[in-house]
């Protein structure tokens, strides 16, 4: 008799670690679900359609990349590279914008920011900051593109 009891205790303690376990891996199934979906990514590592990001991108009609799909190291040297070639004393408002523009940019990636995101949201920061008729949308874009493609 003791050892269909003990059994039966071992059977009930096995069963209970096993409940624990499967509840466990559920915590951490349901846990990464929503951290997945508060990061606005989607299967594609495109932004969610109505976050900033995606919503500027459409505004001035630059296409947007999907996430980690440039090398940080060489998105900061062609930066750098961009920003090098601009006279920081020029009183060219488009010069002015771009100074900015790339400012800004390896401010953010200091700051772990993506440059798929940074090199989007930033057109507007600095379109802000220098308020000038030549800042027009196709500059703008045109900025975006001539930077992306050097990536």
């Amino acid at each position: 008799m003791q050892n269909i009891s003990f059994k039966n205790k071992s059977a009930r303690m096995f069963s209970n670690g096993l409940l624990s376990v499967v509840m466990m891996l559920l915590f951490v199934v349901v846990a990464n679900n929503g951290i997945n979906a508060q990061s606005g990514l989607s299967k594609s590592n495109l932004p969610d359609p109505k976050s900033e990001v995606a919503v500027t991108a459409a505004k001035l009609g630059v296409e947007l990349k999907p996430f980690n799909s440039w090398d940080n190291a060489k998105v900061k040297s062609v930066v750098t590279q961009r920003l090098a070639l601009i006279n920081i004393y020029t009183s060219n408002p488009q010069d002015l914008y771009k100074l900015v523009y790339y400012t800004n940019i390896l401010e953010d990636m200091q700051y772990s920011v993506a440059p798929e995101i940074t090199t989007v949201t930033r057109l507007l920061t600095a379109s802000t900051k220098i308020n000038n008729s030549a800042i027009t949308n196709q500059f703008i874009k045109n900025t975006y593109n001539d930077l992306i493609n050097r990536f």
